[in-house]
């Protein structure tokens, strides 16, 4: 009866272990695609070749495409579209010339999500600028950081970057020449195309593999403790 118990606590033990891995926030930085089949999927291929944010993104409304509205918060002198090497298609966002605030990206119709990417670089020709971020859920912070360093636009987008494993309905990103913390009213330069909100794929994480050989592991070691005390109980009778 005991060794059964132990058998529940290591199956419940491995489940938990799971479960957090699940709900914790991963951060992705300069990868391959993580979300393969969006959901939703912003390309910017309907703002045109140059677009000022005075005239075409007046106050808070920004610019929607596929489902995702991006907004510049902040003071902009506009906003650069044609697209930098590697981009997707022929337009991208970037905060021409540098820009005090940070690009914001929510779903058109409102809701929540757990997943986003998004190709990033930034308009500091010599480099050395990071991705500053803060994720939001009805106005409260769930996660703010640093995703990492960004290239230069004048070498295109490398890869992409992102977050999943946490809910939240409004991204606020940011590409200044510092490590943080974000701040909403920063000199900043960054870039962005190709954002797509999703599933991620259904491989489970590094970590999260060594937590499930963990559990079965100890299913298996107490699964056979008590077989072998059965045997031992039956012998004596």
């Amino acid at each position: 009866m005991r060794s059964k118990i132990y058998g529940l606590i290591a199956g419940a033990a491995a489940v938990g272990l799971f479960s957090s891995a699940a709900s914790a926030l991963t951060v992705y930085s300069d990868t391959s695609s993580f979300i393969n089949s969006p959901t939703y999927f912003n390309g910017f291929e309907g703002m045109g070749a140059w677009a000022y944010y005075s005239t075409l993104y007046p106050g808070p409304s920004g610019y929607s495409e596929g489902g995702i509205t991006v907004t510049y918060v902040g003071s902009p002198g506009g906003i650069w579209t044609t697209a930098f090497p590697t981009a997707q298609g022929n337009y991208s966002w970037y905060e021409s010339s540098g820009s005090n605030g940070y690009t914001d990206i929510t779903l058109t119709g409102g809701g929540t999500f757990s997943a986003i990417q998004f190709l990033a670089s930034s308009g500091w020709y010599a480099g050395g600028a990071d991705l500053l971020y803060q994720l939001l859920l009805g106005g409260v912070q769930v996660a703010t950081g640093d995703a990492g360093s960004l290239s230069s636009y004048y070498t295109g987008f490398n890869g992409y970057y992102g977050f999943s494993g946490a809910t939240f309905d409004e991204v606020r990103l940011q590409g200044p020449l510092s490590t943080g913390p974000f701040d909403p009213t920063a000199y900043e330069a960054g870039a962005y195309d190709s954002i797509a909100i999703g599933s991620v794929s259904a491989t489970p994480l590094p970590s999260t593999w060594t937590m499930l050989i963990a559990g079965f592991v100890g299913l298996g070691f107490f699964a056979y403790r008590g077989s072998k005390k059965n045997a031992a109980a039956l012998s004596a009778a």
